[in-house]
């Protein structure tokens, strides 16, 4: 990108994501960057171009979250989207080398993850084979009580019948 301005080449770039997106929530910003790995990268970078009326940022209080923090979405100002049109525009998101490595990363990070989902669709599996084997042994007892019960109904009381608790 070349940068004529006196903004950091990172905070263009934060600059033209939010200008692409429209209202994006931080975390949508870091996947986007091959050198954010934390939400923090993004939220520093949303300060500067805040503190320089570039941006218009905001906490969602009506996006449901699990955690007890809203996320912050952001907004180019008439001044942000002014520069971001004066800026000569280079798509090049880094060095060869920067951007292997963030494949390399994100590479990693949804190795671990597969795995982790891999586990617990195997813990699952494992979960539904005990219950059907439980399902099993309630559907003979019913089974069991609807013989009885088609035997001499009315005669089969509580004390007669047991039930399976193997």
């Amino acid at each position: 990108m070349a940068n004529e301005t006196d903004l950091a080449d990172r905070d263009l770039r934060v600059l033209e994501l939010v200008e692409k997106y429209p209202q994006p929530i931080v975390t949508t910003i870091r996947e986007a960057l091959y050198w954010a790995d934390k939400n923090q990268h993004v939220h520093y970078r949303l300060d500067k171009l805040e503190k320089r009326g570039l941006v218009e940022t905001w906490k969602d209080e009506e996006t449901e979250t699990r955690g007890h923090l809203k996320p912050r979405r952001a907004t180019t100002t008439e001044a942000g989207a002014a520069l971001l049109n004066d800026v000569e525009h280079d798509e090049d998101g880094g060095s060869v080398e920067e951007r292997l490595e963030w494949i390399e990363k994100r590479l990693e990070q949804f190795e671990e993850t597969y795995g982790a989902m891999k586990r617990r669709v195997v813990e699952a599996e494992e979960e539904l084979e005990d219950h059907d084997e439980e399902m099993c042994d309630v559907r003979e007892d019913l089974e069991r009580l609807q013989r009885l019960m088609e035997d001499e109904p009315m005669a089969v009381t509580a004390e007669e019948f047991t039930f399976n608790d193997d």
